[in-house]
């Protein structure tokens, strides 16, 4: 008889709780529905941001200016961080190329900045390049840093979208 009086209870306990769990969805859904299209909403407007920031040009909106690091076409060689290993690696790299967006707001004083006081903008690149080791290098990793970095030197300014390293070799 108790086994029969607690399967009852069991089988009433599963019960109440199926009802409380149907009445739960019944109430949490709407708020669900709704929070997933403010969601929905937010994202939308995120992902606009994004790609019109991001795919605001084409290629043909696209000028490559070339700077050497020597007029004559010579390499530069920079040395890297010591890596442990008790020997001296170097980098070497002939140029910069930088992809300039002609559609940004501020193309003309980045172009000039690019055409008359390079230097700046090469010894970005040679300070990227230097802090590496040999071990942490790699031409991704350069180029990635030096975007950021001349990002922050031009104020922010996306006209560059870019860079091309030439001649660009370590050991």
């Amino acid at each position: 008889m108790k086994k029969n009086i607690l399967t009852i209870v069991v089988i009433a306990l599963c019960v109440v709780n199926m009802v409380l769990t149907s009445v739960m969805l019944f109430v949490m859904f709407p708020a669900f529905s709704s929070m997933n299209k403010i969601v929905t909403q937010v994202s939308s407007i995120l992902n606009l941001e994004l790609e019109s920031g991001e795919n605001s040009y084409t290629i043909a909106d696209l000028e490559v200016k070339s700077v050497l690091f020597d007029a004559s076409g010579n390499s530069q060689t920079i040395n890297l961080m010591p890596s442990g290993d008790d020997e001296s690696h170097f980098g070497i790299i002939t140029g910069v190329k930088f992809d300039l967006n002609t559609t940004a707001e501020d193309y003309k004083e980045v172009a000039d900045i690019v055409d008359n006081k390079s230097s700046i903008l090469t010894g970005v690149v040679k300070e990227v390049i230097a802090s590496f080791t040999i071990d942490t290098i790699s031409e991704s990793a350069v180029k990635e840093q030096a975007m950021e970095k001349i990002a922050d030197k031009l104020g922010g300014s996306s006209c560059i979208v870019d860079i091309s390293l030439d001649g660009f070799m370590y050991q």
